[in-house]
């Protein structure tokens, strides 16, 4: 994360996240339920870009177990614990968890 400046910080129960200028987003903390969006439920004790491609988040909200972030183009993104719908899907994901940042389509301007 050297030579970035960072646009928002979220503090989770668990993890942080945190948003840079060019959009891309980091996670660290404890990664239960893939809470980190890196495709795993493994711990990171430094930051760790989360690859997505060509999304440019601009804000980020982090809970006990999953993080949700917005999109310059106002689309909602969600991740981890999906347990009683919280992720916004209309399905539980494997096993209740969504291990990578996933659009919930049912948010998007249908102008």
């Amino acid at each position: 994360c050297e030579d970035q400046s960072f646009k928002q910080i979220a503090a989770g129960y668990h993890h942080s996240v945190a948003i840079n200028s060019k959009g891309e987003v980091f996670t660290f903390g404890y990664g239960k339920h893939g809470a980190l969006g890196h495709g795993n439920a493994s711990n990171l004790l430094i930051p760790q870009k989360i690859t997505t491609s060509e999304v440019n988040f601009t804000k980020i909200a982090a809970s006990r177990f999953h993080t949700a972030a917005l999109t310059d183009e106002g689309a909602v993104y969600t991740w981890g614990f999906g347990d009683v719908g919280r992720l916004g899907y209309g399905e539980q994901g494997t096993e209740g968890m969504q291990l990578w940042p996933k659009m919930i389509p049912s948010l998007l301007d249908k102008d």
